[in-house]
């Protein structure tokens, strides 16, 4: 039986290639089936994602967005999730825009045939100009420099080069300030290549309602200084998943959305239908004798016996190893903690309440399994950080999976 959302809380499974396919038409991240090793590798450590609840998440923000065009963000491979995946997704469910943090990222859904309009969010090095507009990006300006890399990459192929210029309103973190707005469109208009269609902020706490307005406003004096100086832009856009449902003015052409439409919590306490599973397996289960050290060095010795189940997964696939980590993990639908350090590889868990529990189980880390359910969030307050990171930490190495269910 192929690993499934449907299978029973104490289900096993063999390692799933054939089954897989056929029983639950899954895919690889780059779209191909035939990418053998990472589907043998349902058997060790994976991500599902549930594509229709992404598909629904997107179908829902864009409906209520109408007639502002949603902007799916997929940078750091879609929050962990497989960028491949979700941009294909978020397109079907009526998205307009992608953006990604870099020229590479964008490249790769280029090379997969994804050809929707593309925002690059983060620095765009001048060298990188060339080949972000051979794919027809959209490129974040800020300096001077990289405008004119980007007028003389539409030179030299014929065409010509989009840029949104990013302000800083209050994030110190990229852009220029409001007041620099004129001077900037002013020294870019004799470029004949670049086409300035948007310009756009980034919020510092969306879901802060005067903070935001703040922001807002110092946005649209930039605007004001633009238009002094002869420049409109097309495309105006600021709004993030935290912003702009309580904030309708803060909408403006765009609307930018990557928490959100992949079901994890926003700032402001709203969450869609969670799209993400994180799993594993067990590989073979230990009884240990009291004074029994597990793991490395001498971090976890058992006071009692204790039956230990080994995991194939470690740091090397994004369960942290320390200062702090998981508190536990799901097999059999019930909660076991985990002992001893987390390996690159490998993690431990005390299984010592379920003497059932055998290898190939299946182990969930983020998700549901029977009656209960790790979130993302919970795991966030564990390590002490934010949702964002916990997802974006499962490394390249674990296969992502799409299921239509």
């Amino acid at each position: 039986m192929a690993p499934s959302a449907r299978t029973s809380p104490g289900g096993r499974h063999p390692p799933p290639l054939l089954d897989a396919l056929s029983d639950r038409q899954l895919v690889t991240e780059d779209g191909r089936v035939t990418s053998a090793p990472d589907v043998i590798n349902l058997g060790r450590t994976w991500v599902e994602l549930d594509l229709s609840a992404l598909e629904a998440n997107v179908r829902d923000v864009v409906s209520e967005l109408t007639p502002v065009p949603l902007m799916a963000v997929v940078k750091a491979n879609a929050y962990g999730h497989g960028a491949l995946l979700v941009a294909r997704c978020a397109l079907a469910g009526g998205a307009s825009w992608l953006a990604t943090a870099t020229v590479g990222e964008a490249a790769q859904l280029r090379m997969a045939g994804i050809d929707a309009p593309c925002l690059v969010l983060g620095y765009t090095p001048p060298e990188h100009a060339l080949e972000a507009v051979r794919l027809q990006l959209v490129v974040t300006v800020f300096d001077l420099a990289v405008a004119a890399a980007l007028e003389g990459a539409g030179a030299r192929l014929g065409t010509t080069a989009r840029a949104h210029l990013k302000v800083d309103t209050g994030m110190t973190r990229l852009g220029i300030r409001p007041e620099e707005v004129a001077g900037f469109v002013g020294a870019t208009q004799g470029m004949s290549h670049l086409c300035l269609e948007g310009i756009y902020t980034h919020l510092r706490k969306g879901q802060d309602l005067q903070a935001t307005s703040v922001q807002l406003e110092r946005l649209q004096a930039a605007f004001t200084f633009a238009e002094g100086a002869g420049h409109c832009f097309r495309l105006r856009h600021a709004a993030n998943s935290a912003a702009w449902n309580h904030l309708p003015e803060a909408r403006l052409d765009l609307v930018r959305s990557g928490g959100e439409i992949l079901g994890l919590s926003t700032a402001d306490g709203r969450r869609r239908r969670p799209v993400l599973t994180f799993k594993s397996t067990v590989a073979q289960v230990h009884t240990a004798a009291p004074g029994t050290f597990v793991g490395y060095g001498d971090s976890f010795q058992t006071e009692a016996p204790m039956l230990v189940a080994t995991l194939p997964i470690g740091y090397g696939d994004g369960l942290r190893r320390g200062p702090v980590t998981w508190d536990s993990v799901l097999i059999r639908g019930r909660r076991h903690p985990l002992v001893g350090d987390v390996s690159m590889d490998m993690a431990m868990v005390d299984v010592t309440s379920d003497p059932g529990i055998a290898p190939g189980d299946q182990v969930v880390l983020l998700g549901r399994q029977g009656p209960d359910e790790i979130t993302v969030d919970e795991i966030a307050r564990q390590l002490g950080t934010i949702n964002y990171e916990v997802v974006t930490g499962i490394t390249a190495r674990v296969p992502r999976l799409g299921d239509h269910r």
